[in-house]
This record gives structure tokens, C-alpha cells and sequence, in this order.
């Protein structure tokens, strides 16, 4: 597996290069093209007056699946490679690579997403009284800084370059999305539509957005479809596998875990942002 990953890497680390911005070549004393062979046209005519793709046209289908994949620009460059294993996050590491190498066997399952989750759920912790206690079981089931947004972020690119189409949303944004287009109708069923229909879901910090009823209902909304659909969807969260439920709701809760059986992992460990 990790000779799979290594040339994965690579191939990912050129097509990244490639994706450097060109030099302009000026064609006229008010036009720039970044390509100088199509023009930015994507096609080209050659010798026999046919009309072909040119060579730019990957590179620039690419460049549009990771600006709409959303993934945050700071873990665009996330691989498989520079993830720090640790005893600790290993299992993690190992669901994660093995699915992304696995994607096109997987896909096609019943069971075909990926659970990151913690030990002990955030929610839980918090419900300590005692401060002390509640510091002490903190330090002691850490699920922050492990490393789940950054595998999923490489999961995601890792699918980007072969060509399909991700989504990859962080939970608080996309409900405060969602919140702002529910009083515009056709708004809101085209952002619900984005989520429901993406070719792979991942979704991070799930659970994170206050919950309320309407919440619950987006939750539900979007997870069931994706159920029903049999689409892909992975997702990362700080709750536990029983206050997950509470955060999303039962039913929810009851498909999620349904898609990612097998590959549901619960993780804690030292926070790496804090060891420097």
C-alpha cells in the first residue's frame, strides 16, 4: 500500500507543478493568454481542419474540480505523504490511504464511506461539572489536532486527480450557509442540491453547529438522499459515536454510521498544534 501511495504522490506533486501559473504570452497589445496554443479557447484546429482538445484542458478541468471541491486553501497541498503517523493515529491513517487507494472497488458498496470520530465526545466532556475533572478528561481524550482534516483533505485531492468530482465542507459553514438561503427558497434547494448531489461527500467537523430542530432536519435531509443514492460520504467529527447521535439526530446518525460501517474509527491522542 504504501508503494501505491508513494507513486500516487508523485504523479499528484506533478500535475501540481504543472498547475503553477504560466507566463502570459501577449498576442495583441491588449490580450494575455496564459496558454499560447488555444488561446484559452481549451481546443485547437490542427493540419486537417479537425478541431482537437488541447493539452491545457486537463489541467484546467482540474483546477475547476478543486475550486468547486471547496477545500480550504490551506490544505490543498495535504497528501498522504507529509501526514505525521503516529502510534496513536495510525489506524486512521491506515482506513484513509487504504480507502483512497481502494475508491473504485469501495464506491460501488453498500458501505462505502469513512467515520473519524473520538473516543469520548466533545459533548460529553462538556457536561462535566468539575472543572478540574473536566480539564484532566480533556487532556486525556483529546480528539483536536490529530490530523483528520488533513487526511481527509488528501483523500479529497487524492480523488480530485483521478477525476472526480468532491465536495468537501466544514459543518459550521455550511449550516450558517444553509441558514442564510432558508428564507430564499430556490437559494436553498440549490445549496441543499450541491451537498446532496456530490459525486463524494466529505464532510468535517461534523456535529459542530449548534443544534436545533431545523438543523436536525437539514441533517437528515442531506444524509437520507445520500443514503438512499448510495453516494459516497466520509466525515470527520470531535463527538463520539453516541453523542454524534444526539448532535444529528437518530435517524441520521443510524444512515451515517450505515454507510461508513467497517471504517468508522474513533481516535484520540496529543494534539499536534500544541507539541510544536
Amino acid at each position: 500500500m504504501d508503494a501505491i501511495l508513494l507513486r500516487i504522490e508523485e504523479k499528484i506533486a506533478k500535475l501540481r507543478q504543472s498547475l503553477k501559473s504560466r507566463p502570459a504570452t501577449p498576442t495583441s497589445s491588449t490580450e494575455e493568454y496564459s496558454c499560447e496554443k488555444c488561446c484559452d479557447k481549451e481546443f485547437i484546429q490542427v493540419e486537417d481542419g479537425t478541431w482537437i482538445f488541447c493539452e491545457c484542458r486537463k489541467l484546467r478541468d482540474l483546477q475547476r474540480r478543486i475550486k468547486s471541491s471547496m477545500i480550504d486553501s490551506q490544505f490543498i497541498k495535504a497528501s498522504f505523504g507529509d501526514y505525521k503517523r503516529q502510534p496513536y493515529n495510525e489506524k486512521m491513517y491506515r482506513t484513509v490511504a487504504e480507502y483512497a487507494g481502494n475508491f473504485e472497488q469501495i464506491r460501488v458498496q453498500r458501505h462505502n464511506g469513512i467515520g473519524l470520530l473520538a473516543v469520548v465526545g466533545e459533548k460529553k466532556l462538556n457536561e462535566i461539572l468539575n472543572s478540574a475533572r473536566k480539564s484532566e478528561e480533556k487532556a486525556r481524550h483529546n480528539s483536536y489536532g490529530l490530523g483528520k482534516t488533513h487526511l481527509l483533505s488528501a483523500l479529497a485531492m487524492h480523488l480530485i486527480m483521478q477525476g472526480k468530482q468532491v465536495l468537501m465542507v466544514n459543518d459550521s459553514d455550511i449550516i450558517a450557509e444553509l441558514r442564510q438561503s432558508q428564507f430564499d427558497e430556490e437559494g436553498m434547494e440549490k445549496a441543499i442540491g450541491l451537498v446532496e448531489n456530490a459525486e463524494v461527500l466529505i464532510w468535517d467537523d461534523l456535529g459542530k453547529a449548534k443544534t436545533t430542530d431545523w438543523v436536525l432536519n437539514q441533517y437528515y435531509r442531506i444524509i437520507n438522499y445520500r443514503y438512499r443514492k448510495q453516494l459516497p460520504t466520509c466525515f470527520s467529527t470531535n463527538e463520539d459515536l453516541d453523542t454524534l447521535v444526539d448532535k444529528v439526530g437518530d435517524a441520521a446518525a443510524s444512515r451515517l454510521y450505515a454507510m461508513c460501517k467497517g471504517r468508522l474509527v474513533c481516535v484520540e491522542g496529543p494534539d499536534y498544534r500544541l507539541l510544536g
